[in-house]
């Protein structure tokens, strides 16, 4: 949801299930737990994130987070988005319920994620990232000021 008014969710590492971002200057954060989630899964973690708008599920417009990150990670590392051997991530953003611009790890030209808190036993991720990113038919992206502070499901 862009709102000029608000500001972004505070830096906390307690598990608090909170993201945002500036995308293009434009403010997004998630409200709802039900659209975001991070979990482990084989040897990788996976953060995905969604927004509404009003508070509504399934409303326009809508962005759309997903990382993929190698479960090896360590914090206080920054690690590049661009090294997509093991790193992936994706923007996508839908109008009428339907992607719109997808910006994949391949269109990603610049970005960070660095984890400032990982604890494997209270099950809590947390960290700021940034990346911009270009596709065809599509304006660039310049994601900035992106923060998470999750807890995550262990499979």
């Amino acid at each position: 949801m862009f709102d000029d008014t608000e500001t972004l969710p505070e830096k906390t590492e307690t598990g608090k299930n909170s993201f945002g971002c500036f995308v293009n200057g434009r403010l997004v954060q998630i409200r709802h737990t039900q659209l975001s989630r991070a979990e482990t899964q084989g040897n990788f973690f996976f953060l995905r994130f969604s927004n509404t708008v009003d508070n509504q599920l399934y409303a326009d417009p809508i962005k759309n987070f997903s990382f993929k990150i190698t479960k090896d990670i360590l914090e206080n590392v920054s690690y590049d988005l661009t090294n997509i051997d093991l790193y992936n991530v994706q923007y996508t953003d839908f109008i009428d319920a339907k992607p719109n611009c997808i910006y994949n790890s391949s269109d990603i030209t610049k970005g960070t994620i660095t984890f400032s808190k990982i604890d494997r036993t209270k099950y809590i991720i947390s960290g700021t990232f940034e990346f911009e990113g270009s596709t065809q038919n599509c304006v660039d992206i310049k994601v900035t000021d992106g923060r998470f502070d999750m807890k995550y499901f262990p499979y």
